[in-house]
């Protein structure tokens, strides 16, 4: 992977939430131990432009403590709040359209996500269907209210 990253290169290193009802992780995090990693082959390489992202949909946010738990205290200390937070599946300026499906449905996601040169998924399987490429479409994915839609939608 250290071939992948290039100063001057934009990275996004995206990772589950904590909406699956089980029981909080032991410090630290794997998450946190991967993102860590990630991090560390960044600098050694000269890559500066990075943000964090909890893929988290249109589950509740985060709250600053979860995500403290989750990346671990020190990268919580450098990358918060400005770059690291959640997802927001209703931001609209944050998200951008890739195009339709073959049923004629709106593809977003999230924009920092699709205009990164380098997209880093951190995900813990914990249960069957869990994770894999789905995450990003899942995870990073707009609320399927386009901005036009969003005035027309019935209360």
């Amino acid at each position: 992977m250290p071939e992948l990253l290039v100063p001057g290169m934009r990275l996004s290193i995206v990772f589950d939430d904590v909406s699956l009802p089980l029981p909080s992780m032991c410090r630290p995090d794997v998450r946190g131990r991967v993102i860590e990693q990630v991090l560390e082959l960044a600098a050694q390489r000269g890559v500066e432009d990075i943000e964090l992202i909890a893929a988290n949909a249109l589950h509740r946010r985060m709250t600053p403590a979860e995500l403290k738990h989750v990346v671990g205290e020190r990268v919580f200390r450098a990358f918060f709040p400005d770059r690291l937070r959640n997802h927001d599946a209703e931001d609209h300026d944050n998200l951008t359209h890739l195009g339709l499906t073959g049923a004629e449905e709106d593809v977003e996601i999230n924009r920092r996500a699709a205009e990164s040169d380098l997209l880093v998924y951190v995900n813990v399987n914990l249960i069957a269907l869990n994770g894999g490429p789905k995450s990003v479409a899942v995870g990073l994915a707009s609320n399927g209210v386009g901005p036009a839609d969003a005035g027309a939608a019935s209360p």
